[in-house]
C-alpha cells in the first residue's frame, strides 16, 4: 500500500491532480 501511495505521488507530483489524489489516498487510508 506505501509504495503504491508513492507511485502516485511521484505520477501526478508536479501535477495539482497528483496533489489531490494523494491527499485523497492519504484520506481514505
Amino acid at each position: 500500500m506505501k509504495f503504491q501511495n508513492k507511485v502516485v505521488v511521484i505520477t501526478g507530483g508536479s501535477s495539482g491532480i497528483g496533489k489531490a489524489v494523494a491527499i485523497e489516498f492519504h484520506g481514505n487510508h
